[in-house]
């Protein structure tokens, strides 16, 4: 006799998070880069890792770092320095390492923010 095949089924993955100005966020970043180490467009250093995101479903935002209050710090980041990053944003940390699991691409790192400059 021999044994059924056993198969695994992913997690489905977490629904994006609709933030609000001054909300909490859990930040997954998919790129950051330095202001001044850049020419042309910040993003584009992080092209691949957005298509990925937005592939899988995620609208990605892209911006000033210092935006999501909490992210440099958590990130690492010298507090005197301007970063532009591109993250999805999610409402639980649960849901943030659940993306990040399955994210084809290396990210940066993963922050409790919170969210401002959304309009």
């Amino acid at each position: 006799p021999t044994a059924a095949p056993t198969t695994t089924t992913a997690p489905p993955l977490p629904e994006e998070f609709r933030p609000v100005p001054g909300g909490e966020a859990v930040a997954v970043y998919l790129g950051v880069v330095e202001y001044d180490h850049v020419d042309g467009n910040p993003a584009d250093g992080f092209v691949d890792a957005i298509a990925a995101a937005e592939a899988m479903g995620y609208f990605v935002g892209s911006g000033d770092l210092a935006c999501d209050q909490g992210g440099q710090e958590a990130l690492g980041l010298p507090a005197d320095g301007y970063y532009w990053a591109a993250s999805v944003l999610f409402g639980t940390i649960d849901d943030a390492n659940l993306f990040a699991a399955a994210f084809p691409e290396e990210i940066v790192g993963i922050a409790e923010v919170k969210t401002y400059c959304l309009d």
